[in-house]
C-alpha cells in the first residue's frame, strides 16, 4: 500500500521529467537538425508504460480497499474485546487479597507466583 502511495505522490513528476525530456529532444532535433526517432520512441513508451502502471495501481488498490475496510473493523472488533478483558482482569486482580496488604509480604509473593501461572496458562 505505501508503494502505491508512493506511486500516486510522484506521478506529478515523473510526467513532468518525461514532458522535459520530450521537449529537449524536440528542440535538439530542431537546432541541431539531427534526428532522434529512436530516443523519441523510447520516451514516449516510457510515458505509456508511466500510464499503464498508474492504471494498474489504481485497479490494485480498488480492489484490496474492500478487504482491508473489512480486516480494520475486525482489528477494532479484538481491540475492544481486548480491552474489556483486560478491564476485567484489572478489577479482578483489585479483588484479590495481596492488592489489600493483608496476606503479608510472603504469602503475597505467593499468591502473586500463583496468578501469574494462572494468567500464562
Amino acid at each position: 500500500m505505501n508503494s502505491l502511495k508512493a506511486l500516486d505522490e510522484r506521478r506529478d513528476d515523473i510526467y513532468l521529467t518525461l514532458d522535459r525530456i520530450e521537449e529537449v529532444l524536440k528542440t535538439f532535433e530542431k537546432r541541431y537538425e539531427k534526428k532522434k526517432e529512436h530516443e523519441m520512441k523510447k520516451c514516449m513508451k516510457l510515458m505509456d508504460d508511466n500510464k499503464t502502471i498508474t492504471f494498474v495501481a489504481a485497479k490494485v488498490e480498488k480492489e484490496i480497499n474492500g478487504p482491508k475496510t473489512v480486516e480494520a473493523g475486525k482489528t477494532k472488533d479484538r481491540i475492544k474485546k481486548f480491552e474489556e478483558h483486560l478491564k476485567e482482569v484489572q478489577t479482578g486482580l483489585k479483588r484479590e487479597s495481596f492488592y489489600f496488604y493483608d496476606t503479608g509480604v510472603e504469602g503475597s509473593f505467593a499468591r502473586i507466583t500463583e496468578f501469574k501461572k494462572i494468567i500464562e496458562n
